[in-house]
C-alpha cells in the first residue's frame, strides 16, 4: 500500500485506513450473528470464507456450499428445476414433431429458403398446448433468486493479472445475449470466464458425481457426559478472621478390638479439653472452608457416591467478604491441648466442629417442605426425614437421611492410585454430638483400624455415618453441635509446586437422598426423569474407527516382506472379545467402559452399579485395566451393543461366549470354548504314549545287544 495510515478501528495494529480484517467497505458479514466487517469484493468476512468462498452464493443464505457453490437446499432445488425443464422440453419437441408431420411439405425450390429463414425460430405451440405443458410442471415455492459471485482474479493473454467484478450479476439464460446470435459460442464464453457462476435454469447435464457419493458424513462428536442439575455458582472468598473455641472431648474408651477411635488399646486416652481456631486464613489454617472448596467437595461426593445425592448441606456459616456476605464450610484444623501435661500418645493433633441450627436451616432451605417423592411435609418431618428412626436393612428410592462424610482436601499420588476419590475418615476419628441440654453422646464410626503389629498402618473400609437416629423429631427445634477429633497431624506440604497443608479433611453433613442401582441405571440410560447424569453413547462408526486404530497399534510385523505384499488385510487383523460380564459371568446386557480406558472390552452396566453399591477396597475400579471409573466417566459402546443384538440367541455363557471382530468392523462368534481339563487329559495321554515309546526302544536295545544309536538333541527355549 502507498499509504502508511493506521486502521480507523482503535487498537488495530494493521495499516491502510481500513484493513482486511475490519473491511474497506465498512459493512458487516452477512452470516447471522457475525459482527466482523466484510472484505472488499466479498459479502462475508475472512472467517466465513472471504478470499476462499465456501458459502452458498444465493442471496440471504449463510450455509456452507457443497457443490457448484450452492448449499444442500439450493442444490436440491437446482436438480428439481432441471427435471421439470427437461420434461417441458421433451413435451415441446414431441408436439412440434406431430405438427410438422401434419403440415404439407414445401416444394424443393422453396424448402431450402424456408429452412434458412426459419432456422432461428422455434416451433410454436398453441395456447392450449402451452397451458397443458405448464400444468404438468409444478410451480416452485418461490422465485429463483439472483446469484452474487465474488470478483474473479485471472491472468490475461499477456500475463498481466486483472480482476472482473460480478457483484449483483444475474445469470442470463438467453443464448443470444451477446448480440452475436450464436448460442453455443456464448455458453462457451461464459463457461470459460465465469466458472464461479451457476445457472439455475440451464438444462445442461451435470458432469459432477452424485451428491450422495461426494458428501461424506460428518465425524461424530466425542462422547460427553451431560450433567442436568449442576451445582450453583460459587460465592466469593471470605475475609480473613480468627475465631478460637474450646471443646471437651469424651474419653476414648477401650473396646474388644481396641478403642472407639480405632486405635490399639495402648492409645486409649482420658477426657481432654482442646482449643482450636475456627477462622479462615489464606495459608489454609483455620477450621473454615471457603465456598469454592465446599462446592468442589459436594461435586466429588456426588461423583463417587451417586447413590446418596446431596439435597441440602447443613452447618454452613455466613461470614463477611469484600462484596457483602458469603458462606463457609468446615474442615479439620490443628488444635492444642489445654489439659496439664498431656501424654504424647493420648494427645489430639486435629479436630473440627459443625454447628447446626435446624430452625435457621429450614427457613433458608427450599426443599425442607417436600420429601423425596415430592409430597408435602409442611409442619412435620423436615425434608421428609424419619427423624429418630434407625436405618432400614434396605433403602428405598427417595429415602432421605442425615449423613456425615469426610474427604481429604489434598491427595498424594500414592493415595490416588490406592483408592477412588470417595468418602474417607481421618485416622483415629472420634465423633461426638452435643445436644441442646448439654449432654454429649459418642458415636461409633466404621473406619480404618490401627494394626497392632505396625502402629503406622491403618487398614479397613470407611462407611458414611448415619446420624438420623440420634436426632429425634423434637430435636429439629434445637441447635446441634457435632465435633470430631482425629489422629491426623496437619503439616505443610507441596502440591503442584505450591505449599499446602496436608492431612486436612473437609467435613460434610447434609440431607442426602438414596437412589437404588436399578433406578440409577435408568437415569444413566435416559429412561427415568430427574436423573443427575446422562451417560453418552459412542456411535457404531466411531467405535469401528477406534477398533481399527487399536488393531494397527497392537499389530507387530515380524517380516518386512509381508508389508510390501499385495496390500490385503492380514488374517491376524482381528481382536477377540468376551461377551460375558467380568463380575457376574453372565451375558452382557448394556456394554459400557470408561472414557479414559485404552481397551475396547466392555462390562455390564447394571452389574457394575450393583457391585459398587457395597463399600469395598476395589470400589469403582475397571475390571480390566483397574482404572477408577465413576458413573460420569462411563460411555455406552455402540459396537458391542450391535454385536450383542446380532448374536443374542447364539451366545451360551461358558460354552460359546467369545467373538472375533476384524478391522473392517465385521464380527463372528467363535466355536465352543476349550476346557482346561481336556487340555490336561490330552497332555497326560501324550506323556503316557511317550513313556511307552521309550520303554519299547529300551527293550529292543536290550534284546539286540549294544548298538550305536544316533541321538538328536533339541534345545527348547
Amino acid at each position: 500500500r502507498r499509504t502508511v495510515k493506521k486502521c480507523h478501528i482503535d487498537d488495530c495494529p494493521n495499516k491502510g485506513g481500513r484493513c482486511n480484517l475490519h473491511g474497506k467497505l465498512g459493512k458487516t458479514c452477512k452470516v447471522e450473528g457475525c459482527n466482523t466487517f466484510q472484505v472488499q469484493g466479498f459479502d462475508v468476512c475472512i472467517k466465513h470464507g472471504a478470499k476462499n468462498p465456501n458459502l452458498c452464493k444465493v442471496d440471504g443464505c449463510a450455509k456452507l456450499s457443497i457443490s457448484k457453490a450452492l448449499c444442500v437446499d439450493h442444490l436440491a432445488e437446482l436438480a428439481n428445476t432441471k427435471k421439470h425443464s427437461s420434461g417441458d422440453q421433451a413435451a415441446n419437441q414431441s408436439q412440434a414433431a406431430t405438427k410438422a408431420a401434419a403440415e404439407p411439405r414445401l416444394p424443393a425450390t422453396n424448402q431450402s429458403h424456408a429452412s434458412s429463414a426459419n432456422a432461428p425460430a422455434e416451433p410454436k405451440m398453441s395456447t392450449t398446448n402451452e397451458s397443458q405443458a405448464a400444468a404438468k410442471v409444478p410451480p416452485l415455492n418461490h422465485e429463483i433468486p439472483s446469484i452474487k459471485a465474488p470478483s474473479l482474479k485471472r491472468e490475461s493473454s499477456n500475463g498481466l493479472p486483472y480482476s472482473k467484478s460480478t457483484d449483483d450479476m444475474q445469470v442470463e439464460t438467453n443464448p443470444t445475449s451477446n448480440g452475436k446470435g450464436d448460442g453455443g459460442d456464448t455458453d462457451t464464453h461464459q463457461n470459460n470466464n465465469l466458472d464461479e457462476l451457476i445457472d439455475l435454469t440451464e438444462d445442461s447435464p451435470s458432469k459432477e458425481a452424485p451428491l450422495e457419493s461426494r458428501i461424506s458424513p460428518p465425524p461424530s462428536p466425542p462422547p460427553t457426559t451431560i450433567i442436568r442439575n449442576p451445582l450453583p455458582p460459587t460465592k466469593p472468598r471470605p475475609l480473613q478472621f480468627t475465631d478460637f473455641h474450646r471443646t471437651l472431648f469424651c474419653p476414648d474408651l477401650v473396646t474388644e478390638r481396641g478403642t472407639i477411635s480405632g486405635c490399639v488399646k495402648n492409645y486409649a486416652r482420658p477426657e481432654m479439653l482442646v482449643e482450636f481456631d475456627r477462622g479462615y486464613h489464606l495459608d489454609g489454617s483455620g477450621g473454615s472452608l471457603d465456598n469454592a472448596q465446599c462446592t468442589d467437595v459436594q461435586n466429588r461426593l456426588n461423583t463417587w457416591d451417586p447413590y446418596w445425592k446431596i439435597v441440602q448441606e447443613l452447618g454452613s456459616r455466613d461470614v463477611s467478604c469484600e462484596d457483602g456476605i458469603t458462606s463457609v464450610g468446615t474442615r479439620t484444623t490443628a488444635c492444642l491441648s489445654v489439659t496439664a501435661d498431656p501424654i504424647a500418645s493420648t494427645s489430639i493433633p486435629s479436630c473440627a466442629m459443625v454447628s447446626i441450627d435446624f430452625r435457621q436451616e429450614i427457613s433458608k432451605s427450599t426443599s425442607a417442605n417436600r420429601d423425596g417423592k415430592g409430597r408435602s411435609v409442611q409442619g412435620f418431618r423436615p425434608w421428609g426425614v424419619r427423624w429418630g428412626k434407625a436405618p432400614p436393612d434396605t433403602h428405598q428410592l427417595g429415602d432421605r437421611r442425615l449423613i456425615m462424610r469426610c474427604v481429604p482436601l489434598h491427595r498424594t499420588p500414592k493415595e490416588e492410585k490406592k483408592r477412588a476419590d470417595m468418602h474417607l475418615w481421618p485416622l483415629g476419628s472420634f465423633v461426638q454430638i452435643k445436644f441442646a441440654n448439654g449432654c454429649d453422646q459418642v458415636i461409633p464410626v466404621t473406619q480404618r483400624k490401627q494394626q497392632s503389629h505396625d502402629h503406622s498402618k491403618w487398614l479397613g473400609n470407611c462407611r458414611p455415618l448415619d446420624l438420623t437416629k440420634y436426632v429425634t423429631g423434637s430435636g429439629t427445634d434445637y441447635p446441634l453441635e457435632i465435633t470430631i477429633c482425629t489422629k491426623e497431624v496437619i503439616e505443610s506440604g507441596f502440591e503442584k509446586r505450591r505449599e499446602v497443608l496436608m492431612n486436612s479433611y473437609a467435613v460434610n453433613v447434609a440431607i442426602c437422598e438414596y437412589t437404588p442401582p436399578d433406578d440409577l441405571y435408568n437415569q444413566l440410560m435416559g429412561k427415568a426423569e430427574g436423573g443427575e447424569v446422562l451417560m453418552p453413547k459412542l456411535s457404531l462408526r466411531s467405535a469401528k474407527r477406534m477398533l481399527k486404530e487399536c488393531i494397527v497399534n497392537n499389530t507387530i510385523s515380524l517380516d518386512s516382506d509381508e508389508e510390501e505384499g499385495d496390500g490385503k488385510d492380514s488374517e491376524s487383523d482381528f481382536l477377540t472379545f468376551s461377551l460375558l460380564c467380568h463380575a457376574s459371568m453372565t451375558k452382557i446386557e448394556t456394554p459400557v467402559r470408561g472414557q479414559l480406558c485404552t481397551h475396547l472390552q466392555c462390562f455390564d452396566l447394571r452389574n457394575y452399579l450393583y457391585t459398587n453399591n457395597v463399600v469395598s477396597a476395589g470400589r469403582w475400579r475397571c475390571p480390566y485395566c483397574e482404572k477408577f471409573v465413576s458413573v460420569r466417566d462411563l460411555v455406552h459402546c455402540g459396537l458391542f451393543q450391535a454385536i450383542l443384538d446380532d448374536l443374542d440367541d447364539k451366545i451360551v455363557p461358558g460354552v460359546r461366549d467369545n467373538v472375533c471382530v476384524k478391522a473392517d468392523g465385521t464380527w463372528q462368534l467363535l466355536g465352543e470354548n476349550k476346557l482346561r481339563h481336556k487340555k490336561s487329559s490330552s497332555k497326560a495321554e501324550a506323556g503316557a504314549s511317550a513313556a511307552m515309546n521309550v520303554e519299547e526302544v529300551i527293550g529292543s536295545e536290550s534284546e539286540s545287544g549294544p548298538e550305536e544309536i544316533e541321538v538328536e538333541v533339541i534345545e527348547i527355549v
